[in-house]
């Protein structure tokens, strides 16, 4: 209610003020404008009249004919020298006393490396000029523009300089220049802005303050220097086309008003403090700030209540949602004594933990799923056991007239023809058998009967399917890790049989077994997700495999003693689920 009451007359007052507040801006600016462009009106006419007095100079004849003849100081003919410098002297001297604004004109030889000046005679330095301040700004800045800002040669004063240059038969000879007092600029800002603390001011293109009127830090009795406040303002003010805008420097807030003449390119500009341009914004600012206050305080108990039990639960829930959308699904919401948002809280929960764990579950299926299709094709062509296996060949046939290695090949053939299996992942136990029988018979000739064999199988399950690479890593680890350095013969026994509706395959040996150690870490590594680079490599491939083709978790076991061989075994439904059968059939 009082929200209903508040806003609505709040608006009003804030939508006056900002009113009110434009109008004094924009009467502020049509004023402040209204001087500077008078201002600028005025000294672009001063400046065109003194700019077209470099006529009277650059075409005068015995000017540029006296300028050419100039020759180094050093090199010079007295007489002639005497007539070139008085021919030179007289031509500045009278211009520059054709107008009261001329403070000064310049004239510079290239070729001499010889300045003149109308205020000065003859000093010894201008015989041969040095790179003054007058002569870079006009190599710095060309005549871009037809009015620079430069410093006097004799007293270093701000000057407005104009330069033209000397051409003689195509060769530039010469640099003439006419100058004003900046202070004669200064007298004309006087009275563009009628605040006392107020500051007019003209810049040229290149940030050099031509001249400035008043003084904020005088005003203000501020902590900053004036050329802090340059430093800061004038960057502040655009380079081209005129308006006004607000700023702030040192906690002062400021009203500026700017304008640029086409003719010259100087920026004028007036600042003043804004607190004396908005007079009527402030009485309106101070009833909206009453009338805020108060409302304020009986807002602020309704808030409190609201925070406590609207806001906070409901910005709790919005994080925790946010987060579940980033994918952190372990967050949880905490308990909320209210029945609404703590019914919405256990929902959530629930639904998070769920996500969670489907997540989860399909991503290690998909990961599980890669892993095995990059482990089935590694297994196609095992080089290692092909290089071992032809060698033994070799060997075999050179020795035993080709009767063992005719063996060996017929084998190692029938091993390869039910392992590719014509592409299919799922075969039925008889061929697994048969594959493994001619694997184990190929390794017994090649380790020359130092390891004896025997697979029993259940015939009720020779026609069960089963994936076809589940077990050959169980052989092989029992081949290369548990028989590995036996000094005695090696026995291996594999066991297909049924146990209800299961089926258990168990691989014993007589080896040397898994020390207390490292079975620990082989169930560990059984346990974690991600354990596929260790040796237990074989085992966790087993137990992923169960748990693709029958989602089965934990289904590997171990019987071990160290030096007494160990067993092996899993069991899986005799019955494979529908989508790997399908996959079979096709």
């Amino acid at each position: 209610m009082l929200l209903t009451l508040a806003l609505p007359f709040s608006a009003i007052l804030y939508i006056a003020g900002n009113h009110l507040s434009r109008m004094e801006k924009e009467i502020a600016h049509q004023y402040l404008s209204s001087n500077l462009r008078t201002v600028a009106s005025t000294l672009d006419q001063v400046l065109m009249n003194l700019e077209r007095l470099h006529a009277f100079i650059i075409l005068d004849a015995q000017f540029i004919n006296s300028l050419r003849r100039l020759d180094l100081y050093e090199e010079r003919e007295e007489y002639s020298d005497f007539i070139n410098t008085n021919n030179i002297r007289n031509r500045i001297n009278h211009v520059a006393a054709t107008n009261n604004y001329i403070f000064s004109v310049y004239t510079y030889s290239f070729t001499a490396k010889r300045f003149f000046s109308s205020r000065i005679n003859w000093r010894p330095d201008f015989n041969y000029f040095p790179d003054a301040q007058w002569l870079q700004v006009y190599r710095n800045q060309g005549l871009f523009q037809p009015w620079h800002f430069a410093q006097d040669v004799g007293d270093s004063r701000n000057m407005l300089v104009s330069y033209r240059e000397v051409w003689d038969r195509n060769q530039l000879i010469g640099l003439v220049s006419v100058n004003v007092d900046a202070e004669e600029i200064s007298k004309m800002l006087y009275e563009i802005i009628p605040h006392a603390t107020g500051s007019t001011f003209v810049i040229d293109d290149w940030g050099n303050i031509v001249r400035r009127a008043n003084s904020f830090e005088l005003q203000y009795n501020a902590d900053f220097s004036q050329q802090e406040l340059d430093n800061w303002l004038i960057p502040e003010i655009p380079q081209e086309g005129s308006g006004f805008f607000e700023s702030s420097f040192e906690g002062r807030d400021l009203f500026v008003s700017y304008y640029r003449s086409p003719y010259s390119g100087f920026r004028f500009a007036a600042a003043a403090p804004l607190k004396e341009i908005q007079t009527g914004t402030s009485v309106m600012f101070l009833l909206f700030m009453i009338f805020i206050l108060l409302q304020g305080i009986m807002i602020i108990i309704n808030l409190l209540l609201a925070r406590h039990y609207f806001w906070t639960p409901l910005r709790t829930l919005f994080t925790g949602m946010r987060q579940v959308q980033e994918g952190n699904f372990s967050t949880r919401l905490p308990h909320n004594p209210t029945y609404e948002f703590g019914y919405i809280n256990n929902n959530f929960n629930i639904m998070a933990e769920n996500i969670h764990k489907l997540i989860e579950e399909n991503y290690a299926s998909k990961l599980i799923s890669k892993e095995a299709q990059l482990k089935n094709l590694q297994d196609q062509v095992n080089e290692h056991f092909l290089y071992n296996t032809l060698d033994s060949i070799h060997w075999l046939a050179h020795k035993e007239n080709a009767e063992q290695a005719s063996k060996m090949v017929f084998a190692l053939a029938n091993f390869y023809r039910v392992s590719l299996s014509s592409g299919q992942d799922i075969i039925p136990v008889r061929d697994v058998v048969q594959m493994t029988q001619n694997y184990l018979y190929i390794q017994k000739l090649r380790m020359q009967d130092a390891v004896s064999y025997t697979i029993n199988c259940d015939p009720s399950l020779e026609d069960t399917l089963m994936p076809k690479k589940l077990l050959q890593p169980l052989v092989e680890n029992a081949l290369v890790h548990g028989l590995k350095s036996l000094k005695r013969p090696g026995e291996i026994r594999i066991v297909f049989e049924k146990n209800h509706s299961n089926m258990r395959i168990s691989v014993s040996d007589n080896g040397r077994g898994f020390t207390k150690e490292r079975l620990r870490q082989v169930l560990a590594q059984l346990q974690s997700p991600d354990s596929f680079l260790d040796k237990s490599f074989a085992l966790k491939s087993i137990q992923s495999q169960i748990w693709l083709y029958y989602n089965l978790q934990n289904s590997v076991h171990i019987q071990t003693a160290p030096h007494k061989g160990s067993t092996i075994w899993f069991e899986v439904p005799v019955e494979m689920p529908i989508v790997e059968k399908e996959s079979h059939s096709g």
